[in-house]
This record gives structure tokens, sequence and C-alpha cells, in this order.
């Protein structure tokens, strides 16, 4: 009998303690009755309402993702699969976990997108100049800037001429 009510206080002693702490690699925001409420919170400690006021935090240091492989054809027809990596920071936390739901999936949807759209519509020698990182990575920033992060860098970390075979519903026949 009493394990049970031990587990419900363990699983929610957060949202019944009147201060939260933020660490020092991270920053947050105080959400009341489900809306952020002030601004921005920086490491330390902070009082809150029970029940009422809960502090979202995240990471508010560098972070790198890696980007999954993709298959392109250059604008000079060459068939090329990239990887490739961002390095980002979150500068604004109310952005971060307002605009949209999975923070880090778009980023890397994003950083994709951008870099098909690049490697498309370039020729194989400007992919390969050492200046295609940073058209990347401005890029990227403009597409991700609504979700409260800053693109610190995309770097292509392999670009390879390859063969792929892929296959087009109108291609394929029902027999």
């Amino acid at each position: 009998m009493f394990d049970k009510l031990i587990e419900l206080i363990k699983t929610y002693i957060e949202h019944l303690l009147p201060f939260a702490i933020i660490y020092q690699f991270q920053k947050g925001v105080r959400m009341r009755f489900g809306r952020v409420v002030g601004k921005q919170l920086m490491p330390g400690i902070y009082l809150k309402i029970p029940i009422f006021d809960v502090i979202m935090t995240d990471k508010a240091v560098e972070t790198t993702m890696t980007l999954p492989a993709q298959s392109i054809l250059t604008d000079d027809g060459i068939e090329v699969v990239v990887k490739g990596v961002v390095g980002y920071v979150v500068v604004d936390m109310k952005k971060f976990f307002c605009n949209v739901w999975d923070t880090r999936d778009a980023i890397s949807d994003k950083a994709c997108i951008v870099i098909k759209e690049f490697i498309a519509g370039n020729d194989m020698d400007v992919c390969s100049c050492p200046d295609f990182d940073e058209l990347l990575t401005v890029h990227t920033q403009k597409r991700v800037r609504q979700y409260g992060i800053k693109v610190l860098y995309v770097a292509l970390t392999d670009i390879t001429k390859s063969r792929s075979y892929r296959l087009f519903n109108e291609n394929i026949t029902n027999t």
C-alpha cells in the first residue's frame, strides 16, 4: 500500500517542490497554467508555486548531431551520397519549447533539405569547394531561426560519387 504512495511522490516530487534548480549547462522557462511567463531563466535556483508552475529546461551549450546519408543528383548529373553534421546552441528557450514539437528532428530535417537543394542546384565542383559548408550553415540558420536555435556550423563529412537505384511509382507495373 505504501509502495504506491512512495512511487507517486517520486513521480511528482518536482511539481511539489517550491523551488527548481537550473544547472550551469541549461537555460529554462517558467510555465504557469501551460503558458510561458516571464523571461528566459539562466542557471540558478528559482522559487515557484507548486503544482501551478513548471520550470522547463534544456541544454544551452553546443550540441552536435549527425545527419543521415542522402543520395542526391548534382546539377551536372553526378550521383553523390552525402552525410553531414550540424552544430548548434539554443539561444531562446521560449521559441525552443513553443514553436516546434521535436526540435532535433526539425533541425535535422531542415539541414537535410538545405543540403539537398544546394547540391542538386550546383555542379560537383561547387559542392566540393571549401566555402560550401559556410553556405549551408547560413541557409540552415535562416530556416531554424524561429525555433530559438543558432546554427554554429553545417559540414559535409562525406561526399562520395555513388550510383543509386530508385524505384518510382509510375515505373512499377502491377502484373
